[in-house]
């Protein structure tokens, strides 16, 4: 179990102006600007809920959002992202090989990638106009659901 205080401390080397404050089972934290959190390359924020099983998020939750533009030589999903939408990049005029880019999923990840280009995908195919829904699962992503 990290303390509050030790949390805390490591913290105030990065970001000036944050205060931690606990109460009864809740952490809050208060700046008197908008702070960005970054993390060292591979490290993860990890939520982890106690017996009632659930995390509550309030306000927006903003994640890895990815437009491109197809072409002719394909498009590679970038690893991390969990939008992506793919318009018509200069030249597009057959299917366009799609694929996902590194390896480094986390199960129960998901990532919905939308086809609004002018011609389907091949390789993981989401034809156009439509899109698909998937889930990582043992290291690579599934397709759990499609359509228009």
């Amino acid at each position: 179990m990290v303390s509050i205080f030790a949390f805390n401390v490591s913290l105030r080397r990065y970001i000036e102006d944050v205060t931690f404050s606990a109460s009864g089972s809740s952490v809050s934290v208060a700046t008197s600007s908008s702070k960005d959190l970054s993390l060292e390359s591979g490290r993860d924020i990890l939520l982890t809920p106690g017996s009632a099983k659930a995390i509550k998020l309030t306000g927006n939750v903003v994640s890895a959002f990815y437009t491109v533009g197809a072409t002719n030589s394909g498009v590679s999903v970038p690893d991390g992202t969990t939008t992506c939408i793919i318009t018509s990049g200069a030249g597009l005029s057959a299917a366009f090989a799609l694929s996902f880019a590194g390896s480094s999923t986390v199960d129960g990840q998901l990532l919905f990638i939308r086809n609004d280009s002018t011609q389907d995908s091949t390789g993981i195919v989401v034809s156009q106009g439509a899109g698909a829904l998937f889930v990582a699962s043992s290291g690579s992503f599934k397709r759990i659901m499609s359509g228009s």
